[in-house]
């Protein structure tokens, strides 16, 4: 009898250490993640819950400085949100709000960042890149109320904002220049925002 009483206590031992170690493995195993790598000139930081859906994901410059773009995602996977931060400075530029659907909410904000010339003094425009929607840029040239030139332009993406270079621009005296921000959802194909701004003299 005592033979069986200590064969069952130790089989009871093993079995209790078994599944004490299944226990603890899947405590690892869904435990909250933060991961890091780099993309181009970023260093990306992605949160994961514990189920191993992603969070969030961040990009920092070289000295760890929030410096671009920052996405929330719903439980399903889906953008919740994106921010372009710009480094030092503490809110965001632009940000974009999506539903949980995948569809195109609000945006608060510009997409507009700034403007520069090139080396033979053209005008480029550097506008954000939000996920899942397409910028163009509409440049006008206006003479008294007549439209002389309008124009529009595909951007060129480059480390995930978007470059316009504005080749037809020639400022005259007396001409006004605008250039204008068309935002269209790539997924649903739908028109979603209009902006516009002076082009700035030189």
């Amino acid at each position: 009898m005592n033979n069986y009483r200590f064969a069952f206590l130790c089989l009871t031992a093993i079995s209790v250490g078994f599944f004490g170690c299944n226990n603890k493995r899947d405590e690892k195993r869904i435990k909250p993640a933060i991961k890091f790598f780099t993309e181009g000139r970023f260093l990306i930081k992605v949160s994961y819950d514990s189920t191993g859906n992603i969070v969030a994901k961040q990009s920092f410059d070289k000295d760890t400085t929030p410096d671009g773009a920052y996405t929330e995602y719903f439980k399903n996977g889906t953008i919740g949100s994106w921010r372009w931060f710009r480094r030092g400075q503490k809110d965001p530029i632009c940000g974009v709000f999506y539903y949980e659907d995948g569809w195109f909410d609000t945006m608060k904000g510009r997409p507009f960042l700034e403007m520069g010339w090139d080396e033979i003094n053209q005008p480029v425009v550097v506008l954000v890149n939000p996920p899942h929607l397409k910028i163009q840029l509409g440049y006008k040239e206006i003479y008294k109320n007549r439209i002389l030139r309008n124009i529009t332009y595909d951007p060129i993406l480059t480390d995930s904002i978007c470059w316009v270079p504005l080749d037809k621009y020639k400022y005259r005296i007396g001409r006004e220049y605008k250039i204008y921000f068309y935002i269209v959802d790539t997924l649903h194909q739908a028109f979603l925002y209009q902006d516009s701004t002076h082009l700035a003299q030189r």
